[in-house]
């Protein structure tokens, strides 16, 4: 199948790369706590994915599009099973039980709503928010240094709101999770045939 471990480990790595290509952490675009959330949320975007789609899940009564009122159905699911894991003190999984509680649930509504956005149904919006919203900072920021390679000169960390940061978290998650396409064809015709076989 398509959605598996493997795809779960080249979206993270995917994700990584952009974060670290584009410096968005050691320009100060995204803090560590951002980018963590962001990678947990690369790890367990599809984490028990079915093999169908979020209408399918409705149409059929699924116990997950009950359970998540019809509602990113598939996302929601893989968000709850996901953080299930983490959750619990005496748990090995619990990496993140020394954080405060308010860093705990800052990284949690990070990974959330960036697996949310994975939603496909959610593609134009999420991408209408980047363009409007994110894309014309990081532009300023390109601009202002030329001559210095990507954005070394970085911007300050108020310049993006947490929904900004939020967005941009999520547009990275989603070119990191079809970015299949920017593989060399052998090995982008490989993760198409799992994908129609699923």
């Amino acid at each position: 199948p398509y959605h598996n471990s493997t795809h779960a480990a080249d979206v993270t790595h995917r994700f990584a790369a952009l974060i670290t290509n584009s410096r968005l952490l050691s320009s100060g675009v995204l803090c560590d706590l951002d980018v963590l959330g962001g990678l947990i949320a690369a790890i367990l975007h599809d984490y028990l994915h079915p093999g169908t789609n979020n209408i399918f899940q409705v149409r059929v009564s699924s116990t997950a599009a009950i359970l998540h009122n019809d509602i990113h159905v598939i996302e929601n699911h893989s968000a709850m099973k996901g953080l299930m894991l983490l959750k619990g003190d005496d748990k090995p999984t619990n990496f993140l039980s020394t954080l405060s509680r308010k860093t705990r649930k800052r990284i949690r509504g990070t990974v959330i709503s960036t697996i949310l956005a994975t939603d496909m149904s959610e593609h134009f919006d999420v991408l209408s928010s980047f363009k409007a919203k994110v894309l014309p900072k990081l532009r300023k920021v390109a601009k202002a240094s030329r001559g210095v390679r990507d954005m070394e000169l970085g911007m300050d960390l108020d310049t993006l709101s947490q929904e900004e940061t939020q967005i941009l978290l999520h547009m990275g998650l989603k070119c990191a999770d079809l970015g299949h396409v920017t593989v060399p064809i052998e090995a982008h015709s490989l993760w198409v045939r799992s994908l129609q076989e699923e």
